[in-house]
């Protein structure tokens, strides 16, 4: 079986893709019009086409070397109990609405403190 990247790389790549023509547009300060695309790679020197290039290359290349607990890090800003999980019970579950505490309880019992045990449950 493919693993869930593998089956999505044909949108991750198309993901990069446009956000690397909405990256030039921005960078290069152009109006977007159908010409847009024409003058940003008339307007190529090698430089900018080789760093263009290597940047997801390089996404790519961090992506890997980066464990999933230092992508939270990077993503929510906390070195410590980075995930928004590890909160859930003592912070966000009273001002959710959309959570009946009710069932939860019923179903699970008391809720943990620890963080960790708040991100397993």
């Amino acid at each position: 079986m493919k693993s869930l990247k593998s089956q999505n790389n044909k949108y991750i790549w198309a993901f990069i893709f446009s956000n690397t023509l909405l990256f030039l547009v921005a960078f290069f300060n152009y109006d977007f019009t159908i010409n847009t695309i024409r003058n940003i790679f008339d307007d190529f020197s090698l430089k900018n086409g080789l760093l263009i290039f290597l940047s997801p290359l390089v996404s790519i290349v961090f992506n890997g070397l980066l464990t999933s607990n230092q992508k939270s890090i990077i993503v929510f800003g906390k070195i410590k109990h980075p995930l928004p999980s590890e909160k859930v019970f003592t912070n966000m579950i009273y001002s959710d609405t959309r959570l009946d505490i009710k069932l939860l309880k019923d179903k699970y019992g008391d809720f943990p403190n620890d963080p960790e045990e708040q991100s397993k449950l």
